[in-house]
């Protein structure tokens, strides 16, 4: 299957068009599908063909009464075939290649190109962000020269259809794989992982379909676009929800702008990809740390391409100013956001504005108060030099001294250094560039007449581009509009913004919210924030709120920073201590939840006050969010000295708290850390107690831990141990070794043990000691183990060709036995090696695994012996042994460990434990094996107590797979073992399936 979904025309009979098309085609036309390229056109296992694109064209030919006749073929043969004049290809994407033989029709439909990650990697992962990652694209499609442009750090690596590719990731050879959105999601429905993987948020690209045909077919082409133009949009809107329903819609975006007219959708359907001009004008539009266009004016443009099916590209390569004279010069099309100016109309056409925004007036604390532009008269005001308001400013306040500064930062360091009496600019940008900048000594004052009426710019050469898209603005709804703005408000909020920033932005942004939805509200809202601005009384309340909590009337994270830094400073100059106490309420969000938000604040308000008079005079108590408190206790000897401080605060939250008729009770787990021992600046101790609180809450709540740095410094060795595992694994430096099973007596050799080893390039051969433990528990742990099983499943298909049938036994962590979806990852690892049969396949685990969850290890234990798959008890002993798990666990072999094996000639205990395990085996009718027989005398004393199956280095040490059948050939076993009969009439079992 191709990325590219793909369908052919052909003319029937000998009618194809002349190279000047004179003659008309005949009535039937022959529709071609891409085979296997589901949902699009496919055929049922009845013959049936069918998709969305097939059933696309029934409709075309019936809403045109033109018969039509579908025969499937290939891609790549459909390719051929069009550019010899020899059909019509419908589904195929634009690219400069293909412009050079065929013309394209009309849109039929747009497809969105996705990604799916890796596991391993956080779900907010960019692909820009995987700089020499391996990245699945298809072959021959556009999506390879594309990412190789954009991307060009990536390893791609080709995949012949989506299905391939999402294999490619399931067995860890790639990072991620890219393709059609409902290709992949169809893929992985089909293959049984879309439990197991997710599509990213992130869209790589949104392009349009159209049919295509060779040049000089002017005829064909105007059948192909009027019939298309005939079909009913809603036949077309239910069709796409039957066949992608869980995809964003292409029909109902174009039914969403019925009012375009004909000329507007053929001017439409003409247009290349559009290059965008973009500002550095948070929140309205910028480039965020990853590169991405982000912020309102992203969100109306990304609404317009999905509406409209265009192309639109952002342009990082021009700053602001070069983007102005850019669209004279006609090297970018539109511009995102730009206010209207009689001196910009001169060259460049623009909308109706689609976002207002207030702009402020900012003041220093202790400088002059410019509460409004009257009463700068024969003073300095800062605005930058591109913004439409300087204008506006200089005709309507000649008194006032304009000095044109570089950016929004620039304008407020000068004001920051007194080189400026005030700063004037829109209030969005300004309030995140005081928090972002850390301007303290800065304050907004007072609001200007002037807004910021945002439209859009249109090059001069695109007029029919200002009409449609001001009926686009006109098709969002009033509650599109609110979602896109409270999209951008919800997000900074959340990520954690200061205190002062939430106070200075919500009147202002409730202001900016209600100007797009009702007007009214807008001027009453600004009006009452006027109000508060303008008043004394009301900006000192301001100037607490910026560093108070408003509930608990406690100090906030602001605040909090500068006493932390207080007391760190006193300390140093003490010679003794100060310890951070992050406090976290157990229990509270259930509190909320079943009494309301109201009784929650009241028991903060409760909770607060007692913590707060259980510390020691001169200590402080913030809360920095929702029911988290952190204390801060200076002048200590020590951790020792803050322990019976933490005892009371813990007794404090822990105390009852009577709210009406409702009696509630919280508790408390904190985290504490110490400065100097720990840290070196506020915001590090700030993180080591949070992290420690959270280990209290793993420890069973309502206590305290203390910060270690010597188990920080464990968990980053950890960390980067995990990190060398994962680059091991994608850089396939994992092999697999094989200890042979033998039976003893008979010399069969009747299965091999996986041992697996890392092939470090410095070190050598790294034995499984050294790396297993750190990814214990871990994520990367299933990787490495899912690749194990895989690894092992082509050895055993290796030797099958080979004609040998050696079974293969997999260690299996008690992590990845008890993953819920563990049953259905081994089926999809066995459907991928058809040819190996899963009786081949051994998994062995340890017995203290089952005690984990016994109900869920025996359910999935019972599902992977329905798929042929057995298991093994190994180091069977060493744990908790319990004949009531070996009685319900479908374990056909028991291990007996090494351990025992080793000392049994000697240890009169481990040869009655040996002795005891093969008496289990035989009551439970289970095979039994030992492990560790390194000499003959230990299989001959194994030999007498019934147990005939071994391994160890008396038999052959571990070896690649490669060296197996030599081995095998050449192994005998020794003479003792064969004549040595079991004592007292014991006998090994034929076990069970």
């Amino acid at each position: 299957m191709k990325t590219i979904i793909t369908l052919l025309w052909i003319l029937s009979f000998s009618s194809l068009c002349s190279a000047k098309d004179k003659r008309e085609p005949r009535e039937s036309i022959r529709i071609i599908g891409v085979e296997n390229s589901n949902p699009f056109s496919f055929t049922l296992p009845d013959g049936t063909t069918t998709g969305l694109y097939l059933e696309y064209w029934r409709l075309w030919s019936k809403s045109n009464n033109i018969p039509i006749e579908i025969v499937m073929q290939p891609f790549d043969v459909a390719m051929d075939t069009i550019k010899n004049k020899g059909a019509v290809i419908q589904g195929v994407f634009i690219n400069d290649e293909r412009k050079q033989w065929a013309d394209f029709s009309n849109p039929i439909h747009s497809i969105e190109t996705g990604i799916i990650f890796s596991n391993k990697y956080s779900k907010d992962i960019k692909l820009s962000e995987l700089s020499g990652a391996k990245i699945a694209v298809q072959a021959e499609s556009y999506q390879v020269s594309y990412i190789a442009e954009k991307y060009p750090s990536l390893n791609l690596i080709e995949y012949e259809n989506t299905s391939d590719g999402i294999k490619k990731l399931f067995n860890n050879e790639v990072d991620a794989v890219i393709g059609e959105i409902p290709n992949l999601k169809i893929e992985l429905t089909i293959l049984r992982l879309d439990g197991v993987y997710t599509i990213s948020d992130e869209v790589l690209l949104n392009n349009t379909v159209h049919a295509a045909l060779a040049k000089e077919q002017p005829s064909l082409l105007k059948i192909i676009n009027e019939g298309i133009n005939n079909i009913p949009i809603q036949s077309l809107i239910e069709l796409e929800e039957k066949w992608l329903p869980t995809t964003k819609p292409y029909f109902s975006n174009l039914a969403s702008l019925t009012s375009l007219t004909l000329a507007e959708r053929k001017w439409l359907q003409q247009l290349p990809a559009l290059r965008l001009g973009v500002d550095s004008w948070y929140p309205f539009e910028y480039f965020n740390d990853k590169g991405d266009f982000s912020g309102l004016s992203a969100d109306y443009i990304e609404y317009i391409k999905n509406s409209l099916s265009l192309t639109i590209e952002a342009d990082k390569n021009y700053s602001w100013a070069e983007s102005l004279a850019a669209i004279k010069y006609n090297k970018i099309d539109v511009i995102s956001a730009i206010v209207r100016t009689p001196e910009r109309e001169k060259s460049m056409l623009f909308t109706n504005p689609y976002i207002s925004a207030p702009t402020v007036l900012v003041s220093r604390k202790n400088g002059f108060n410019a509460d409004s532009l009257a009463s700068l008269k024969g003073r300095t005001i800062g605005i930058v030099a591109e913004n439409a308001v300087l204008g506006f400013v200089a005709s309507d306040y000649p008194e006032i001294i304009i000095i044109p500064v570089d950016s929004t930062i620039d304008g407020l360091q000068k004001l920051s250094d007194d080189k400026l009496d005030a700063f004037l600019g829109d209030i969005s940008f300004v309030n995140f560039t005081i928090n972002e900048e850390q301007f303290a000594d800065l304050i907004i004052t007072g609001f200007s007449p002037y807004n910021l009426e945002v439209s859009m710019a249109v090059r001069t050469e695109l007029e029919p581009l200002v009409g449609i898209l001001n009926k686009v603005f006109l098709s969002i709804s009033e509650k599109e509009k609110a979602d896109i703005a409270n999209n951008w408000l919800a997000v900074k909020i959340q990520k954690g913004i200061k205190i002062s920033t939430v106070v200075l932005w919500v009147l202002p942004i409730a202001s900016f919210l209600m100007m797009i939805v009702i007007l009214i509200f807008v001027r009453l809202n600004r009006k009452l924030t006027l109000e508060i601005i303008e008043n004394a009384e009301h900006h000192e309340q301001l100037e607490r709120m910026a560093h108070y909590d408003v509930l608990t009337n406690l100090p906030n994270r602001v605040l909090l920073a500068d006493q932390l830094n207080q007391a760190i400073a006193v300390c140093k100059r003490r010679n003794n201590s100060v310890a951070v106490a992050f406090m976290d309420l157990d229990g509270f969000k259930a509190v909320n939840d079943k009494f309301g938000h109201s009784v929650g604040d009241e028991l903060l308000l409760a909770v607060s006050q007692r913590m707060k008079e259980a510390l020691r005079e001169g200590d402080t108590l913030a809360r920095i969010g929702g029911d988290e408190f952190i204390a801060v206790m200076a002048d200590l000897e020590g951790i020792e000295g803050s322990v019976p401080v933490v005892k009371r605060l813990l007794k404090a939250a822990a105390e009852p708290v009577v709210i009406g008729d409702d009696v509630i009770q919280v508790s408390a787990s904190i985290g504490i850390t110490l400065h100097p021992q720990d840290g070196t600046d506020s915001e590090q101790l700030m993180r080591h107690a949070d992290q420690a609180m959270y280990m209290a809450k793993k420890a069973g709540k309502n206590g305290y831990h203390v910060f270690d740095t010597e188990q920080e410094n464990a968990s980053k060795v950890r960390e980067e141990s995990i990190g060398d595992v994962s680059s091991a694994l994608a850089q396939k430096e994992f092999v697999l070794h094989y200890q042979p099973k033998v039976n003893m007596r008979t010399g069969e050799v009747i299965g091999v043990e996986a041992l697996i080893r890392w092939q470090h390039p410095v070190r050598g051969l790294v034995p499984p000691l050294e790396f297993l433990p750190a990814i214990e528990g871990h994520v990367m742990s299933l990787d490495l183990g899912e690749w194990v099983i895989s690894s092992a499943l082509s050895q055993i298909s290796q030797w099958q060709s080979m004609g040998l049938n050696i079974p293969i036994s997999v260690n299996i962590s008690a992590f990845q036995l008890t993953q819920k979806n563990f049953s259905e990852r081994l089926a999809l690892l066995l459907a991928l090696h058809p040819e190996v049969n899963s009786c081949s396949l051994e998994l062995e685990i340890l017995e203290t695994t089952a005690l984990s969850d016994i109900a869920q290890v025996s359910s999935t234990m019972a599902k992977c012996h329905g798929l042929g798959v057995r298991f093994a008890f190994d180091d069977f002993g060493t744990g908790y042994s319990s004949l009531t798990y070996l009685k319900q666990l479908p374990a056909y072999l028991i291990k007996i460990d090494q351990s025992f094996v080793r000392d049994m000639l000697e240890d009169a205990d481990d040869l009655a434990i040996i002795e005891g395990v093969v008496g289990l085996a035989n009551a439970f009718k289970r095979e039994v094996i030992a492990e560790g027989v390194e000499t003959v005398a230990h299989g001959v004393a194994l030999l007498k107590l019934g147990c005939e199956k071994a391994q160890g280095y008396g038999i052959a040490r571990s070896m690649p797979g490669s060296d197996i059948p030599d081995w095998i050939a050449s192994w005998k076993t020794d003479d003792s073992w064969q004549v040595e009969s079991p004592i007292d009439g014991q006998s090994g079992t034929d076990g069970f399936d």
